[in-house]
């Protein structure tokens, strides 16, 4: 995420957090909700971890504007690490795939 702003201002009063995660193909659509709580990822050998995780997982995907670990900067990124409380989803029916089944979004 780019850094602090309003967001991480937010966060900082009131780390509960809701995230939404859809993904659609021609088969239909899956769609996770996680309830959780944030806190700021303050170690800069973590950041690049996670980062380099997201990449390696993402690095098909157009448009993602994710920087490399080497071009990561603490000033110019936050990471952030969710505590999950609670989850839920549900799909359009045309039911779980190897690309969709939970854990893979």
């Amino acid at each position: 995420r780019p850094g602090p702003g309003r967001r991480h201002a937010a966060l900082a009063s009131d780390p509960r957090v809701c995230v939404l995660v859809t993904r659609k193909d021609d088969a239909g659509w899956v769609s996770v909700i996680l309830w959780g709580v944030a806190r700021v990822v303050d170690d800069p050998a973590r950041q690049a971890q996670v980062v380099e995780a997201l990449l390696d997982k993402y690095h098909d995907e157009p448009l993602i504007g994710i920087a490399r670990p080497g071009e990561l900067r603490s000033e110019d990124h936050i990471v952030m690490a969710i505590t999950p409380e609670r989850m839920t989803g549900r799909s359009s029916g045309g039911g779980w795939s190897s690309a969709t089944r939970p854990g893979r979004l």
